[in-house]
């Protein structure tokens, strides 16, 4: 299996080592409401500030052009760039309601062969979301793709029947992140859980989340506690992880676009409770590879975000050390499955449609085993809704 995504990645990254490029072109009034907009510019890799000699904003049906000032380069990334418009965008409202901008940003850099042809790139101005409100002096909402993509989620689900008792199913999330140097970093809380004992696996983590945001991906860091949620099974554990992020395919605008994002890393602590106490206070040591696959659909052609995402998240943990996996009884009650180091998968598959900018419903696949108890999800299926938004930066 690591061979296989080892391959997985040599084969995908020489697709996405090109020349530069123009990655998002994004434009943002500030929260204070008074006009004042900035523009984010994201090449693909990294740029000397002393390269860039022009960059300007050229509205795409007229001759105007708007200058940019004030460039700065971001602290995150030195692919990433801020600047301000010598004049505030003009903003169109369509048929929908929604808010459009038609602008191309075109940036002019210096080669970094002196002995050649400066490099000119092109790129589509898109309104962040379309979501940040002029009269909102408060923290802005934007739409959110996927549960891993919300600061804020909340699904549920109702199941009933005659002469059956009534089962519940939720997953709340919460999530915040702020900048902090070069960093990122927010506390968050996940819950899923069910009052059906054959559903998904009652997992509840908390903790912090030190996120470095490279060219190539994510870097996280986060210490948590990862419970059961009446804590009859409690680990602390230090999850660090690699999450690559190369470029959607097709590149350009189109009705699809795929989205994989493969990863490494390694989750080691402690076990602090557990229902078996031989087991108490045992060590924990896992590598873990994996990727998650989005496909993405656009129904209308002049909408920002897709009507229609399809996640496929696909994870192996190897224990180093031995674990617990569980089963429970018809009254929720944890009983012993299996004790050992053997590999444990999981698999979930989400097909989700935007009724409106925060509600999904959803058709969602499960199979496998998560800590802390690796409770077995047998081929399960389920139907809900859920309300997801990120915060807007």
């Amino acid at each position: 299996m690591v061979r296989v995504l080892i391959a997985i990645l040599f084969l995908f990254f020489p697709l996405t080592a090109s020349a530069q490029s123009l990655v998002d072109v994004w434009a943002s009034e500030t929260k204070t409401g008074n006009g004042d907009w900035t523009i984010q510019v994201s090449f693909s890799e990294g740029v000397d500030p002393n390269r860039i000699k022009h960059l300007f904003l050229l509205k795409t049906d007229a001759a105007a052009i708007v200058e940019l000032k004030n460039i700065q380069v971001s602290t995150v990334s030195r692919s990433i760039y801020s600047a301000s418009p010598a004049a505030p965008p003009e903003v169109l409202i369509d048929g929908h309601g929604n808010r459009k901008v038609h602008y191309l940003l075109r940036a002019r850099l210096a080669n970094k062969d002196a002995d050649k042809e400066d490099v000119s790139l092109n790129g589509p101005l898109l309104l962040r979301d379309d979501h940040v409100a002029l009269d909102a002096p408060k923290e802005d909402k934007a739409k959110a793709k996927k549960v891993d993509d919300s600061d804020v989620y909340i699904s549920g689900e109702i199941d009933g029947a005659h002469k059956n008792k009534t089962r519940y199913t939720t997953e709340l999330k919460y999530q915040h992140f702020r900048t902090w140097g070069a960093w990122q970093q927010t506390p968050f809380f996940h819950l899923n859980a069910s009052t059906d004992p054959d559903a998904d696996p009652d997992r509840m983590e908390i903790g912090w989340t030190l996120r470095y945001i490279s060219n190539a991906g994510y870097f996280d860091n986060k210490p948590k506690l990862e419970s059961e949620r009446d804590f009859d099974n409690t680990n602390f554990i230090y999850d660090v992880r690699f999450t690559f992020l190369p470029h959607a395919r097709p590149k350009g605008k189109g009705n699809v676009k795929f989205f994989l994002n493969p990863f490494l890393g390694g989750e080691f602590g402690k076990n602090l409770r557990s229902p078996l106490k031989a087991a108490q206070g045992d060590g924990i040591a896992r590598l873990l590879a994996g990727a998650d696959l989005r496909v993405a659909f656009w129904l209308h052609k002049d909408s920002d975000q897709p009507e229609i995402n399809w996640s496929t998240t696909y994870v192996r943990r190897w224990l180093l050390s031995d674990e617990l996996s569980f089963k429970t009884d018809k009254d929720g009650n944890l009983q012993l499955r299996q004790f050992g180091k053997s590999p444990r998968d999981y698999v979930s598959s989400k097909v989700s449609y935007s009724v409106s900018k925060f509600f999904d419903v959803f058709l969602e696949y499960e199979w496998g085993q998560e800590p802390p108890s690796y409770k077995f999800i047998d081929h399960r299926f389920r139907l809900g809704f859920a309300y997801k938004y990120k915060f807007s930066k």
